[in-house]
């Protein structure tokens, strides 16, 4: 057992959570740890540095989809999972012509 703190989150009553749910679930949390945790804070000090060089800085979170078959790999990254899958989806098809690959 690990001896790393952990947050327990009660899912709503009657509540039938799928894996994908489950997926999408633990993927938001853990990049809200991240952004609130990890080098205790490091990433908002640089971003305060730059905007304090007048820099106007924009961010957000973004999903990456990556694929890989033998020695061919192709990523996305979009806004949201719907998106990044789209265009992975998109990148592998042009690994066949007409269907072979």
């Amino acid at each position: 057992m690990s001896d790393r703190p952990a947050i327990e989150v009660k899912l709503p009553a009657g509540a039938q959570p799928s894996d994908a749910d489950y997926a999408l679930l633990k993927a938001g949390c853990e990049a809200v740890v991240s952004l609130c945790l990890d080098s205790h804070g490091e990433w908002f000090k640089q971003l305060k540095t730059l905007e304090e060089q007048d820099w106007k800085v924009s961010w957000g979170l973004r999903w990456t989809a990556e694929a890989s078959r033998g020695r061919e790999s192709e990523s996305s990254t979009a806004p949201s999972i719907n998106e990044a899958l789209t265009q992975l989806n998109q990148l592998v098809r042009l690994h066949s012509v007409e269907g072979c690959p």
